[in-house]
This record gives C-alpha cells, sequence and structure tokens, in this order.
C-alpha cells in the first residue's frame, strides 16, 4: 500500500514538472486529463492542422450581344366618318277645336217646418210614493218586559209608532205627443246652361327626322411592332479552380504513454543520505505512441485536483 502511494507521489510530482517545464502548453489544472489512475503517465502534445485540396465551381458571367429587330408594317382598310349622322326637326303646329257641355245652376232652398201633433188621454198617475213615517199610538202592554230585572220605568204617556204609508194615485187627463215637430229643406227648381269652349286637340309638337353617318374605305399603311434594339444574353460554362481548405484545425491534448516509475527506496527509521538515482533506459517506441524521457525526483507533491 505505501509503495503505491509512494508511486502516484513520484509520477503526479513528474507531471507538475512537466506542467511549469512547458507553460506555455499546460495553463490550468483544467486542462489536465481527467480519469487518470495512480501509475499513468500522459504527455502534452501539439496536434497540426491538416488541409486538403478541393474543386471549386467559379461561375462566368455571360455573354451580352445586341441584336436589332426592324419595324414591322401592314396595310389596313378602314372606314372613315365623311359625314356625321345628324337629326333634323319638323315643327307641327296645335290642332284647336271646340267642346260643349251643359252647367246646372240649382234654385235657392226653402225651409218647411211641420208642427207637434198631441191628443189628450187619461191615464193613472202617482201622486205620493210609499215612505215610512212616524205616527202617535198606544202602548199594549206594560214596560217591565226587556229591560231586565230590578229596572222599573215610568211611562210619560207618549207614545210614537212607525207607519208604513202606501203609495197614493189619481185619475188624471194628461197630453200626450203623438207626432213630434219636424223641419225640411226644400230645394228649388234649377236651371241649365249650354258653354261652348275652344280646346287644344293636338298641341304643337317636333317631329324628329334622323339623318344617317356617311362614310368611306380608306387604305393606308401603319405600323404593328416598332424597331427595337434586344439584347441576347448567352450563358458561358463554369471554371473551376483548386482550392486548399482546411480538413482539421490544429489542436493541443493530453496522449497516454508508458513509463517506468523508479523504485522507492527501503524504510530506514533513522535518516541517512540517498544515493543519486541512476538514469533510467530510454523507452522503445512503438507506432502511434509518444514517449517523454522524465526523472523522478523526491519533490513536494501538489495536491490532487478534485474536478
Amino acid at each position: 500500500m505505501s509503495a503505491t502511494i509512494t508511486i502516484s507521489k513520484i509520477v503526479l510530482a513528474s507531471v507538475s514538472l512537466a506542467a511549469l517545464a512547458g507553460g506555455a502548453l499546460a495553463t490550468t489544472l483544467q486542462d489536465l486529463p481527467r480519469g487518470a489512475h495512480p501509475g499513468e503517465c500522459y504527455s502534452h502534445v501539439q496536434t497540426p492542422a491538416t488541409y486538403r485540396t478541393v474543386r471549386e465551381a467559379v461561375a462566368q458571367p455571360p455573354l451580352v450581344s445586341w441584336r436589332e429587330i426592324p419595324a414591322v408594317y401592314e396595310t389596313v382598310t378602314k372606314q372613315v366618318l365623311a359625314s356625321p349622322g345628324r337629326v333634323d326637326y319638323e315643327t307641327v303646329p296645335a290642332v284647336m277645336g271646340t267642346r260643349e257641355h251643359w252647367v246646372e245652376h240649382p234654385g235657392p232652398d226653402r225651409v218647411v217646418e211641420t208642427p207637434a201633433v198631441y191628443r189628450w188621454v187619461e191615464k193613472r198617475v202617482q201622486v205620493s210614493a210609499a215612505h215610512l213615517e212616524w205616527r202617535p199610538g198606544h202602548a199594549a202592554r206594560g214596560y217591565g218586559e226587556g229591560y231586565g230585572q230590578g229596572v222599573s220605568v215610568r211611562p210619560t204617556g207618549e207614545v210614537m209608532c212607525r207607519v208604513l204609508v202606501p203609495a197614493r194615485y189619481e185619475i188624471r187627463r194628461v197630453r200626450v205627443l203623438v207626432k213630434p215637430a219636424t223641419t225640411c229643406v226644400v230645394k228649388g227648381a234649377s236651371t241649365h246652361e249650354r258653354i261652348v269652349e275652344h280646346i287644344v286637340v293636338t298641341p304643337e309638337h317636333r317631329v324628329p327626322h334622323p339623318v344617317a353617318p356617311v362614310y368611306r374605305s380608306v387604305t393606308e399603311r401603319v405600323l404593328v411592332t416598332p424597331a427595337r434594339r434586344e439584347q441576347v444574353t448567352t450563358a458561358r460554362p463554369p471554371r473551376y479552380v483548386e482550392k486548399r481548405v482546411e480538413a482539421s484545425p490544429a489542436h493541443a491534448g493530453w496522449t497516454r504513454i508508458a513509463c517506468k516509475a523508479p523504485v522507492a527506496p527501503p524504510y530506514h527509521p533513522r535518516p541517512r543520505p540517498r544515493p543519486a538515482p541512476a538514469p533510467l533506459p530510454a523507452p522503445r517506441p512503438h507506432g502511434g505512441q509518444c514517449h517523454t524521457h522524465t526523472v523522478c525526483e523526491d519533490v513536494p507533491v501538489a495536491p490532487a485536483y478534485v474536478p
């Protein structure tokens, strides 16, 4: 267990010396590889950028030329207005006539009044209606009843009775209306008058007489398409050039190498001077591996970085 701890300290010390010696490559502890196990060695290497040659098409401007197109004419025959159309009006005078009709003039009205007709009849007439009245009377029995026991009264001698007086009728001679008076209006005799008036049978008016327009045929040469200059564009094939482009950028990183840690000296209870360590033989490189010759010394161990 103690040998493993000593080897780990030596490896970490070697890595710290390499980091301090090449400060331009490893700057911080975050750049160190993670997940390293005791007894492993890593070398900080620079991988250069790689390039490749590509063939790129470059578009060429088209060829531009001009073409002259002449004007196009054609001969056409069309109708030309020689005399425009018009409307002539003829004035027709009015036609007069007479009309005869009779007018009635009513005569004066007179009012005739007829007097009312009456006759005398005998009929039973009610003189007075049935009604109740008070009349003096006599008591039929004493005053002891109806007032309760222990109450004594004395009559004054005056007795009044409520009496129903029947209606009274008489036979009288009465004047009765047989026919009421009437008033009527009697119209007078009317007279008739013959009237003759002049009327317009047909009013004055204007009769239109349209005159058709006159056309003539004309043959002329007309321009159909004017002369013009047309641009002709001819496409050119693209031109290919070779261009060197970066395939992968340059980068730095850590790579694992095979290293042999020195054997830890035996433990002695009392300190004594240690012999100088012999140089380690150079490791034999293999294909695809990078090695760095390191010297392990007893130097203070930096604390382990815990991410």
